[in-house]
């Protein structure tokens, strides 16, 4: 049963990795996982979770972007993300937030009826994509350890908002850090897990 564990995982990571451009569909790709789905009894399932996540999911669709970017010769300190196209699903507004605290008086009054309106628990940052008012999808981008990769948002703002059209941000590849910066602010330095004179 083990050795039948570590095959299938290994089998399934080949196919749901970053590099698998067959399925990729953006935020709702890698859907290779959806052929063996429901062959994995529900206690197994947990076990698999984390590589369904939607930041995996994210992290993949910036990577798939980010390779086609270089590949057609553009300038990479240029890479600019559009959640339109890597969320091609329905929606119409992106919130990133990052709610860390209830009782903090730098939260923005914004955020806190915000977190008021879709009852958040705090010490919580996302991206919420929503239609009419309502969360169809939700990224938790909350990092827990030094060994974290992928997305991360480097902002002075705990809350950004924007419609479909205009959800597009400026990422620096960094290690293994895809860098998010809002367009609006000012040049904002990596100050989580990443040093500026690092490459």
């Amino acid at each position: 049963m083990r050795f039948r564990l570590s095959l299938f995982l290994t089998f399934t990571l080949l196919i749901c990795s970053c590099e698998n451009k067959e399925s990729n569909d953006g935020l709702t790709g890698y859907d290779g996982w959806a052929i063996f789905w429901n062959d994995i009894p529900i206690k197994e399932k947990r076990m698999f979770s984390l590589f369904l996540a939607p930041k995996y999911r994210l992290d993949c669709a910036v990577q798939d972007c980010y390779d086609k970017w270089k590949k057609e010769g553009k300038d990479t300190t240029k890479f600019v993300v559009d959640f339109a196209e890597i969320a091609p699903f329905e929606w119409d507004t992106l919130c990133y937030f990052w709610y860390s605290s209830p009782a903090d008086e730098n939260t923005s009054k914004m955020l806190i009826e915000y977190a008021k309106e879709h009852n958040m628990k705090y010490d919580l940052e996302a991206i919420h994509l929503l239609k009419d008012g309502k969360i169809v999808y939700h990224i938790d981008l909350l990092m827990w350890s030094d060994e974290e990769k992928g997305s991360l948002f480097c902002t002075n703002k705990d809350m950004i908002k924007r419609a479909r059209n205009d959800a597009k941000f400026h990422v620096q590849k960094k290690k293994q850090f895809f860098i998010f910066r809002d367009m609006t602010e000012e040049y904002v330095p990596s100050w989580r897990y990443v040093d500026e004179d690092e490459e």
